[in-house]
């Protein structure tokens, strides 16, 4: 099994019938249900009276939210907070309108792969493993790379690579 990388999961997957099948979850169901849950980027909620600033890898909820999610009673939900807790992956901090959970080191988790879809660039972490910038590397998805690397043996074999080249431009900007 490939346990190095990271693939990309939209959050649109908690609307599909398979992902609310009536059985309960599972614990790992559970820890990527909670790092969907969390915002990917800072943004502001009202809870009641009060405007609670969250940052990425942060979201609200309660604990008997979460059981009615999960299929849980409210003490397994504590228990596998306790467990996440104890293991760094999450912090939890209760208040009287519910939780406000922090998933540990969520830059680790989506970092890597930019939701807007620009790879070049440059991309640098910090403390928290989040990013600033993007990605260094050429992703080898990336259509300018496709389009420039399946030349290359082509521009090597075959001289009058450079006039069709120009005559390719010449169509381009016509057009």
């Amino acid at each position: 099994m490939a346990s190095k990388g990271w693939i990309k999961l939209h959050r649109k997957i908690m609307d599909n019938e398979i992902w609310n099948a009536p059985e309960p979850f599972d614990k790992r169901s559970a820890w990527i249900h909670l790092i969907m849950m969390a915002n990917h980027e800072a943004r502001t909620i009202c809870i009641g009276n009060e405007l609670i600033e969250l940052q990425p890898g942060q979201f609200f909820t309660s604990i008997r939210k979460l059981s009615t999610i999960f299929g849980w009673n409210f003490k397994r939900v504590m228990r596998f907070f306790d467990l996440l807790k104890g293991a760094g992956m999450i912090h939890a901090e209760g208040t009287a309108k519910g939780t406000l959970v922090t998933i540990v080191n969520y830059g680790v988790y989506q970092v890597g792969g930019n939701t807007k879809g620009n790879t070049k660039g440059n991309s640098s972490r910090d403390a928290r493993g989040n990013a600033s910038g993007t990605q260094t590397r050429r992703n080898k998805n990336d259509k300018e790379y496709i389009r420039t690397r399946a030349r290359e043996p082509y521009r090597n074999s075959n001289p009058d690579y450079e006039d069709m080249t120009a005559l390719e431009r010449r169509l381009l900007e016509t057009n």
